[in-house]
Formats: C-alpha cells, sequence, structure tokens
C-alpha cells in the first residue's frame, strides 16, 4: 500500500496484510512491519 493507505491499516488496527504483487514503492509496507503489522506476499 502506499504510505498513507499504510496509516490508515495501523489506525484501523488491521494485524495481517496480504499482497500478491511486488510493490515498487516499499515504504509504505516498511512503514507497517515497523508498527508490528504482519506483512506477507504471496507467491504465484
Amino acid at each position: 500500500p502506499c504510505i498513507e493507505c499504510a496509516k490508515l491499516i495501523i489506525q484501523s488496527g488491521i494485524q495481517r496484510v496480504v499482497y500478491s504483487n511486488k510493490y515498487r514503492i516499499t515504504e509504505g509496507l516498511d512503514l507497517l512491519e515497523r508498527a508490528g503489522v504482519m506483512v506477507e506476499q504471496l507467491e504465484f
């Protein structure tokens, strides 16, 4: 997610984010991980 969406995810209390396509800009993912949100990429 973008940085702003990552902030909303953190504020809403979501504990896990699963995504499939790799993000070109990883700032949102980095923020989620620093906030303790579990981040997982599915590989097909």
